[in-house]
């Protein structure tokens, strides 16, 4: 059986697609992170504040070291 049909479908224990619920979201999470990751970096290479451009960066890398090891924590 495969997880298709509306979000009330696959919010219900009894859905195939209750176990992988979980994990999907985490993916679907840390993939937003990453787009926003780029967004940053992306108007970072346009400021000339080298130490304000490196407190960024080393943040943002940060984070997503936090959502990578949030993600591979879901079962």
């Amino acid at each position: 059986m495969t997880c298709s049909g509306s979000f009330s479908v696959a919010s219900s224990p009894t859905s195939p697609c209750w176990s992988t619920w979980p994990a999907s979201s985490a993916t679907c999470a840390l993939a937003a992170a990453e787009g926003a990751a780029l967004n940053v970096r992306i108007n970072l290479s346009g400021i000339s504040d080298t130490e304000f451009v490196e407190w960024k960066s080393s943040e943002v890398s940060s984070i997503l070291r936090t959502g990578k090891d949030a993600v591979e924590e879901v079962p």
